[in-house]
Order: structure tokens, then C-alpha cells, then sequence
């Protein structure tokens, strides 16, 4: 399996999830 990234915006927060 690869990496993934991918940017999750709640309400004003931005959350950065990187799963490997």
C-alpha cells in the first residue's frame, strides 16, 4: 500500500493527515 495525503478542513481548522 502507498502513502496517502490528503487535507481535511473542519470548520477553520485544516488538518493534515498523512497515512503511510
Amino acid at each position: 500500500m502507498e502513502g496517502k495525503e490528503y487535507i481535511v478542513q473542519d470548520g477553520d481548522c485544516i488538518i493534515f493527515k498523512f497515512n503511510v
